[in-house]
């Protein structure tokens, strides 16, 4: 079964020690944000 796949942000480090991560968010209507 092949999904489909898009991308809605990318991770841009770590922070803490629970695994948490920082995400820029990417879309295609950027005054929402």
């Amino acid at each position: 079964m092949d999904a489909e796949r898009f991308t809605v942000g990318t991770i841009v480090g770590t922070h803490g020690l629970r695994g948490e991560v920082r995400v820029y968010s990417r879309t295609d209507f950027p005054h929402l944000r």
